[in-house]
């Protein structure tokens, strides 16, 4: 192992993104894989993502805003922006506010951290272990790793050798650090920045060093729980196949999420292919010193020995996204498969010339009142493993119609006042285009009258809450989501 690490040192600047994150011990990882009699579909590995923020402080924080509403409220008159950003002042303790570019706004990152987004420590990400007790979450309290860590390709274009080594060595001190180093932490974020600086309109990546926690223990699932979700991910790719027709497909990747409400499993969301999984493998193995397996066996029994993978503006400009490319491309010709690199922002990869996912699955698959639809008609009915479809609701921010949504399908005995707000972009819509990710939103805040001129769709909130005590941080209740990776496609 010490010859491959010295070996790897001597590479260029442009190929150290990935040997950074294989120091690791000789163990096994603990990915769950399930021995599977119908090939078609398989269970890679499952992770739960879990917000940084904590929830104690928002039942009183909508209380306060109700008594001022009255019991007839409209969504057109949030709390002022000046009291919002009150609000996010006193909740955003010094670990949440860890690694917080000065280009982002301090509401915004607020709503972060009370999702499980993950960037710097708003959310973070642990390696599901899956015990035969009825045990939930942590062994006890945990510390968040800053080892999802990533020289942005984007910043390394702008510097000379030394500035790129310079970035590199701060990557290597960030991941010697925990939840417990903050001030040590924004140092060398800081650092980076002054190395690099970000221009302030950039959209995507705004700091040259990005970063997402891992938790230095698994989360653990109960065997039954976990035997009802495998079965619910596999009716719902089986439900999505069947929707497409032919779907032309060699393999999928892809992953469901799910959020619990007491005895009830909530299916949140499906998609292919599954972005991401890369990266959280590699880390949160790597925070438990276990060797990452991410089955790239299972992927390679699915192909005929041709494999050509689109490089993307994004993965040439982010580290996340190139570290994963260039992972699968490496082990994939480890494994004797012919990968052909090429410059297409159409397709995720194309196999044996086909390209993948199909237009028909990608748009059911990405659609999501049409994916509900499709998943609610599931033959054998999802009811029978306890499962639900979060209900939802096109609708305009300001609308009546938006309260009354809330109201009638909040769950649980507390009131939070959030929901799931997502930008509709489909045809039948007829408004919109790009992509957008769902934001937890407090009925409260400014961001339910984003784009307010438009139809958005809203989502029930699933109350998925564990008291977890991160060390660095207060504890409490924090909201949580497991998520399967899976793999999808004939042996050859």
């Amino acid at each position: 192992m010490a010859d491959i690490q010295n070996c790897r040192r001597k590479r260029k600047w442009k190929n150290k993104q990935i040997p950074n994150n294989w120091r690791l011990r000789r163990r096994k990882a603990l990915v769950v894989f399930i021995a599977n009699s119908d090939n078609s579909f398989q269970v890679l590995s499952t992770i739960a993502r879990l917000s940084g923020g904590t929830y104690d402080e928002l039942p009183e924080i909508l209380s306060d805003w109700r008594r001022f509403k009255g019991p007839f409220y409209r969504f057109n008159d949030p709390l002022s922006s000046k009291e919002e950003t009150s609000i996010a002042e006193q909740y955003l303790s010094p670990m949440l506010l860890c690694g917080k570019p000065d280009s982002i706004d301090l509401r915004r990152w607020f709503i972060k951290c009370i999702s499980n987004d993950q960037t710097a420590f708003t959310g973070f990400t642990s390696l599901v272990d899956v015990v035969e007790s009825e045990a939930l979450g942590y062994d006890g309290n945990i510390r968040l790793l800053p080892s999802a860590s990533f020289v942005e390709p984007f910043a390394l274009e702008r510097l000379d050798n030394a500035g790129r080594e310079k970035l590199f060595e701060i990557k290597e001190n960030l991941d010697k650090l925990d939840s417990t180093q903050v001030e040590e932490v924004n140092a060398l974020m800081s650092e980076a920045e002054t190395i690099c600086p970000v221009n302030a309109g950039r959209k995507k990546g705004k700091s040259p060093i990005f970063f997402y926690g891992v938790s230095d223990k698994p989360f653990k699932l109960p065997e039954s729980l976990y035997r009802r979700l495998e079965e619910t991910a596999k009716a719902a790719y089986s439900a999505l196949c069947l929707a497409t027709g032919d779907t032309g497909r060699n393999i999928f990747t892809g992953s469901v999420d799910f959020m619990l409400c007491g005895n009830d499993i909530y299916l949140i969301d499906i998609g292919t292919p599954a972005v991401g999984y890369v990266a959280d493998i590699l880390a949160t193995s790597r925070a438990l010193r276990k060797i990452p397996s991410v089955g790239i066996e299972k992927i390679v029994s699915t192909l005929n020995g041709n494999v050509t993978i689109p490089q993307s503006t994004i993965s040439q400009e982010l580290g996340f996204f190139k570290q994963e490319r260039e992972y699968l491309i490496s082990e994939l010709r480890r494994q004797g498969i012919v990968v052909e690199e090429v410059s297409d922002e159409r397709n995720e990869a194309i196999i044996d010339g086909k390209p993948l996912p199909t237009r028909e699955f990608d748009y059911i698959s990405r659609n999501q009142p049409l994916r509900n639809r499709v998943l609610t008609g599931i033959n054998g009915n999802l009811s029978a493993y306890g499962v639900k479809i979060p209900e939802g609701r096109v609708l305009q921010p300001d609308d009546f119609a938006l309260a009354r949504f809330y109201e009638s399908t909040r769950l649980g005995e507390e009131d939070y006042g959030l929901l799931i707000k997502k930008k509709v972009f489909f045809k039948e819509y007829e408004t919109g285009s790009g992509y957008f990710k769902p934001l937890v939103t407090p009925i409260w805040g400014r961001e339910i009258r984003a784009d307010n001129k438009r139809s958005n769709l809203f989502e029930q909130f699933v109350p998925s809450l564990l008291d977890i005590e991160v060390e660095g941080d207060r504890r409490g209740k924090r909201c949580y989501e497991i998520r399967m990776y899976f793999v999808g496609g004939e042996v050859k």
